[in-house]
């Protein structure tokens, strides 16, 4: 202490004024130095750069003079050479001298500089180009060098121009033509700018530099870089210092004011032309200005260290003194640091002691690592796991110990252990399932979880935790197997209805074909109207059934929508069919309320769409007792192409408790188990709708009041066509339907006591443009109708609902009948039952029309449109003019006739086969013989001109080649050489091919292969055996109706039908309008044996249009053909081959179809879908259907080969079935119908109608059809050779034509 106070006491006597007074004026000395001596040398060096700028810019000057110089002496050399070139050639044709062109092109490519060299003639022209020949015509008149030469002129320089034809621009250099010292023309090359452009560049002149070239009279040449102005201020300096000076350097202000340059210019010998450089003293000056800072920071820094230094000398003193007190200050706080140390480490100590208990206690095995791998702690739970001691384990390596092998015993690599990952990149590693090993060798498997100990960013160790698995793994192989169970169970259930499915449609199919050919009986109106409803739920209960058996793929997420177009109006009143009869057994309105703007022509799946309104309203109706059920349809959102529609179902029935509604859209479930036992169902329907509205981009909800009703509603979305905004109120029909005629201006008087219902009908009447009154009874539309009829506006038609209380709907028609006062407006009764449950009373009313609920808009058009056609006098102006039945639709009789309705359309004439493709030119393309002819039979009969073709390259060629196009292509799928798909791309590659409708034939029905039609540029599919209607309405729909107008075959005009296998010809005359009917085949069904087993005669003779001629030779030919099919489709399946098996099935069905071998097609088809779904065990079942049904047909066959048959060939008949007189006719007359045919004289078509009777006593059916459908398509080359086929055929001699 006594030391510490002598240094104290000493420190403050050397601290006294006068020292620092002395180092002030000594610090102050220096910096006044430092600074001035910087000063001086900082001037000095901005001197010395700007004297080396100015050097620079002499010197960048005299480059870029010279460069000038050579540039223009080396353009000069070429217009000399070129002028040598017109002294040799002359002027007069130089224009079209190639020779001299190409001289002149040679010469300026290897001139860089040179962008162009032209000549031009006395005028102005352009005569000579290097750029072009010949030389593109232009004038250069106006050029300043152009004038300055025709005013003698002998050398020229010009300023900058713009070229007329390229753009670019340049400046000249030029020379005139003289010859005997006349003026003849001008030589010219433009100098390209890039090339000092690039010089520019090269310079590197830094920025805020610029170079510059001007004429002596002021005017610029060029200048870069382009961001500078052209004529510049420091231009206008240069000029004015030129003038006395050949060369000199001096500042100026540049472009930007303020801104200061230093010029430097030099004139270039013997040119008008001053060149000059500008460089930015700013940028010269960087660099100086860069030395001259860091000089000043210099400066500074050492002015601040003298500073520092005097002020660290005055301190050090008081620091000393200052010390020695701060020193007694620390020695107290170390005894207090002391203190809390040692307090620090008893708190270590114990908390070291927690730790070790909890690691010891923990039930998962812990280990400590280091950086070697070695185990530096272990808890007691690893030695007990790992069967190792504590002792053992410490500085042990952990993965030689536990982790040295695989689960399979292999070695396991040390740098592969997950802890050696851990340690080397330091990142926590965590491991589900790995293999550790006991010390006695026993494997065990575990979890782990590996973490980096890290010191300052670096590894310096791992913990390793782990715990065995085996408990969770014998419950997840007690899942496993438990999952491995259900899925055979899910299977078992999926073959299960898959079996049903098949068991269940084979009696429904045969359902349908039993109400088709009852169809084809004579029904009464009555009969036709009931079994028309039967096969409309028929065909809706088979397509539910389907999808309910199908349920398998639903649950499996396999189930597909299909993407076909289809009418939204159509659709509603087949449901209409279907829930209507039951509504009327419960005595319930069922209404349907759509939107006008909603869009009837959709595409996507109308089967299942069908299906969830179907489940809907049948449950609506199921579960309501009173009241009515309401199915409206609205816009939800609708563009171009895509149509988001609400639907939703309203009932007045039981509703459904909010604790209910959670298991609605649950599968096999029901509100609750009452519901099961009073009113039956599955609980299967509404989950199953609810997926489908998913599959449709959409959702299904449910609002509900138990005890008031419920409403199901959900959003789906279908696609449209461009432009499609027809709703209700257009009329507008599907594609290939006319549309139909809407009657306007009509006053409609809407009777109904149920409000929902009036509100229906009346925006369903709205839609239409008629004005619409409601009224609620009988007596309010009696007095509504007296009113309007005594104020000069009487009533067109009166909706008028049949139940009502008080007066009913007939009672009031009647009552407005014999009421003068009411007028005589149209009454259509609308009830929910038939008209049979009317009698009598029904027809007292003199009503002119009746309607079954639920009326659809379609259908309440097609009652107002028939009572009108039906009521107003021929020759009178009709208010609605009739419609032409369209050919795809059947006809429909109208209530007033006797029989309910079903379906829309007008009542007409049936529609007739025959016209349905007259005068239109297919092709068809099919491998299959029989299938072929088939085809080609029925389209020649409907009046079409058929060519064929057995491979898709036959096709292909054939539309290449075709004088006149193709209005339709007919292509089956699976052809050799080249198939289907490939030919149609083939066909859209070639022109007009895009426009072409090409119509897929294929007997995959499947919706994958439809669509996998359409997705490969087929417009649309027709099945195989071939569907009539279904044939004649897609190719209606994709070509229109006939191009000739034809005269109806005889079944359609009055008098006698012909009766089965009588074929009828429609012959068209060309001129005069005339028309013939020709019977050529008198064979007839009597002709056959009265059974054909495993044929269906009816189905057989209607797709070959009655021809018995045509089906023995078909039957004959398959007999031949296929005789052996079954053992081939054994054989494929016995080598698993499923691709041959499904291929010749394919094949199979379609042939089998064509001649009437129902079955077999059938089970061809099953056969078909089983080896395409790869069941090999589902195909091989068939194999016995297939054996049997085919041993029935070559049964027929034989039946056949043995009946005496009388084609009427002439080709095997011979002269048997002729009489002399005719063949002499025919020998007389066939030799000048052929010269007509030879001329194309139209008159061939009247000869023809006078030959058809002799012809058709002669000739094959089918070869007549086919001259007839080349005569009426006016074909008259293939008529010719037909009718010189018949010569040799008959014998008969024609003459060389």
């Amino acid at each position: 202490m006594m030391d510490r106070n002598a240094i104290d006491a000493a420190a403050l006597a050397l601290s006294p004024a006068r020292p620092r007074l002395l180092l002030a004026a000594a610090f102050s000395l220096i910096a006044v130095l430092g600074i001035g001596f910087w000063g001086y040398v900082v001037w000095a060096d901005r001197t010395e750069t700007l004297r080396h700028a100015q050097e620079r810019a002499q010197a960048s000057a005299r480059l870029m003079q010279e460069h000038v110089r050579r540039t223009v002496a080396t353009a000069d050399l070429a217009i000399r050479r070129s002028q040598d070139l017109i002294d040799r050639y002359g002027m007069p044709g130089l224009d079209i001298n190639r020779e001299a062109w190409i001289t002149v092109r040679d010469m300026v490519d290897n001139l860089p500089e040179i962008a162009a060299l032209w000549v031009h003639g006395p005028t102005g022209d352009s005569v000579l180009s290097s750029r072009q020949f010949p030389v593109p015509p232009g004038n250069v008149a106006d050029r300043p060098y152009f004038q300055a030469h025709r005013e003698g002129a002998e050398f020229h320089v010009g300023e900058r121009i713009t070229g007329r034809l390229s753009g670019a621009q340049s400046f000249t250099v030029s020379r005139p033509v003289l010859r005997d010292g006349r003026f003849r023309g001008v030589v010219h090359a433009n100098i390209d700018l890039d090339y000092y452009s690039q010089l520019y560049e090269s310079l590197d002149l830094g920025a805020g530099s610029a170079v510059a070239v001007y004429r002596s009279d002021g005017k610029p040449v060029l200048r870069f870089p382009d961001s500078e102005p052209l004529d510049g201020p420091d231009g206008r300096i240069v000029l004015r210092h030129a003038v006395d000076a050949a060369t000199e350097t001096f500042e100026a202000e540049g472009p930007v004011p303020g801104a200061m340059r230093i010029l430097s210019y030099q004139r270039v010998p013997t040119l008008p032309l001053v060149v000059f450089v500008a460089l930015s003293e700013r940028t010269e000056l960087a660099g100086w200005r860069e030395r001259a800072v860091r000089g000043g920071v210099l400066v500074g820094l050492a002015v601040l260290a003298c500073a520092g230094l005097a002020y660290g000398a005055l301190r050090s003193l008081e620091r000393e003194v200052a010390g020695r007190r701060r020193l007694a200050d620390t020695n107290a706080e170390l005894d207090a640091k002391k203190q809390e140390l040692e307090s620090a480490n008893e708190a270590f100590a114990s908390a070291n002691r927690r730790l070790n208990l909890i690691l010891h206690s923990a039930s998962d095995s812990i280990c400590g690592i280091d950086r070697q791998g070695r185990i530096t702690f272990a808890n007691p739970a690893t030695s007990v796991l790992t069967g190792y001691a504590n002792e053992e384990l410490l500085g042990g390596n952990l993965h030689a110990l536990i982790h040295s092998r695989r689960a399979d015993g292999s070695p396991f690599p040390a740098l592969e252990c997950p802890v050696t990952a851990v340690l080397l990149n330091g990142e926590d590693r965590r491991g589900l399932e790995d293999t550790y090993w006991t010390k006695a060798g026993k494997p065990f498997l575990v979890e782990y979880t590996a973490s980096p100990m890290l010191a300052d960013g670096k590894v310096e160790g791992a913990v390793l935790v782990f715990h065995e698995i085996a408990e969770r793994k014998r419950a997840e192989a007690a899942m496993q197997r438990a999952r491995l169970a259900a899925e055979a169970a899910s299977r078992a259930k999926s073959e299960f209805l898959a079996n049903m499915s098949h068991e269940i449609r084979t009696p429904m199919n045969a359902i349908l074909g039993l109400i088709h050919l009852l169809q084809q009986t004579e029904l009464t109106d009555r009969q036709a109207d009931y079994v028309h409803k039967v096969r409309v739920s028929a065909q809706s209960l088979l397509g539910i059934l389907n999808d309910i058996l199908d349920f398998s793929k639903v649950e499996a997420g396999k189930l597909e929508l299909e993407r076909v177009d289809f009418r939204l109006d159509d659709l509603l009143q087949t449901l209409a069919v279907i829930v209507g009869s039951a509504a009327q057994e419960k005595d319930i309105d069922v209404l349907f309320s759509v939107a006008p703007d909603v869009p009837l022509d959709l595409i996507g799946d109308p089967l299942r769409l069908q299906q969830i309104l179907i489940n809907l309203a049948g449950n609506a109706i199921k579960f309501t007792e009173t009241g009515e059920v309401v199915v409206a349809v609205r816009v939800h959102s609708l563009s171009n192409d895509r149509a988001v529609l609400e639907f939703a179902v309203r009932d007045t029935g039981i509703g459904i408790a909010p604790e209910q509604r959670e298991r609605l859209f649950q599968a096999f479930s029901q509100a609750d188990s009452s519901t099961t036992r009073r009113f039956g169902g599955t609980g299967l329907g509404l989950a199953i709708c609810a997926r489908l509205v998913r599959l449709m981009n959409g959702a299904m909800e449910v609002e509900s009041e138990f005890g008031k009703g419920s409403v199901f509603r959900f959003h789906a979305e279908f696609g449209c066509h461009a432009g499609n905004g027809a709703g209700i109120g257009s009329g507008a029909g599907p594609a290939g339907r006319l549309p139909r005629q809407v009657p306007r201006d009509l006053t409609v008087l809407v009777v109904d006591d149920n409000a929902t219902a009036r509100e229906v009908l009346s925006e369903i009447a709205a839609a239409f443009g008629w004005a619409v009154t409601a009224c609620a009874d009988g007596q309010a539309a009696i007095d509504e109708l007296e009113r309007a009829a005594a104020a000069g506006d009487p009533y067109d038609v009166v909706l008028m609902d049949w139940k009502m209380p008080g007066m009913d709907g007939i009672e009031a028609a009647r009552r407005i009948r014999a009421d003068a006062r009411a007028g005589t407006p149209m009454i259509i009764v609308i009830s929910g039952y038939g008209r049979d449950r009317l009698g009598a009373r029904f027809e007292e009313t003199g009503a002119a029309g009746f309607l079954v609920k639920p009326v659809t808009a379609s259908t309440l058009l097609d009652a107002v449109t028939v009572a009108y056609a039906r009521t107003e006098p021929q020759g009178e102006g009709v208010r609605l003019p009739a419609a032409l039945p369209a050919p795809s639709f059947p006809t429909l009789r109208s209530e007033a006739e006797g029989g309910g309705r079903a379906a829309g359309g007008l009542s007409g004439d049936a529609w007739d086969g025959s016209r349905a493709l007259h005068g239109r030119r297919l092709l068809l393309a099919d491998d299959n013989a029989i299938s072929q002819q088939v085809a080609r039979e029925i389209l020649e009969r409907a009046g079409a001109a058929v060519t064929v073709a057995a491979t898709g390259r036959q096709a292909v060629d054939c539309v290449r080649a075709a004088a006149q196009p193709f209005d339709a292509v007919l292509l089956d799928v699976q052809m050799p050489d080249m198939d289907g798909f490939a030919a149609t791309a083939a066909i859209r590659a070639l022109p007009g091919g895009q426009r072409l409708p090409i119509i897929a034939m294929t007997a995959s029905a499947l919706p994958a292969d439809r669509q996998r039609c359409l997705d490969n540029g087929m417009n649309a599919h027709v099945p195989k055996p071939l569907d009539l209607p279904q044939l004649f309405a897609t190719l209606t729909r994709w070509i229109g109706p006939p191009l000739l107008a034809v005269r109806p075959c005889t079944p359609c005009a009055p008098g006698p039908i012909p009766s089965r296998g009588q074929t009828m010809l429609t012959a068209a005359a060309s001129h005069g309008g005339s028309k013939l009917t020709v019977a050529v085949s008198d064979r007839s069904a009597e002709d056959l044996p009265s059974d054909l087993p495993g044929i269906d005669l009816d189905d057989a003779l209607n797709r070959l249009g009655g021809d018995v001629g045509l089906l023995h030779r078909f039957i004959g030919r398959f007999a031949s053909d296929y005789r052996d099919v079954a053992d081939r489709i054994s054989a494929a399946l016995d080598s698993d081959d499923l691709t041959a098996a499904k291929g010749v099935a394919h094949e199979l069905k379609s042939v089998a179809g064509n001649v009437g071998a129902v079955r077999l097609s059938a089970a061809a088809d099953a056969v078909q879908i089983a080896a395409h779904l790869g069941d090999a065990g589902a195909a091989g079942a068939q194999l016995p259907v297939l054996h049997a049904e085919l041993a029935l047909v070559l049964e027929s066959a034989a039946l056949l080969a043995v009946e005496p048959v009388g084609t009427g060939n002439a080709g095997n008949g011979g002269d048997s079935g002729r009489s002399a007189k005719s063949r002499k006719e025919l020998a007389e007359k066939l030799p000048q119908f052929a010269i007509l045919l030879h001329d194309s004289n139209f008159a061939a078509a009247e000869e023809f109608a006078m030959l058809a009777p002799l012809l058709a006593d002669s000739v094959d059916p089918s070869t007549m059809k086919g001259l007839s459908s080349a005569i009426d398509g006016l074909d008259f080359i293939r008529a010719l050779g037909i009718v010189q086929q018949i010569a040799r055929d008959l014998g008969l001699p024609l003459p060389t034509v």
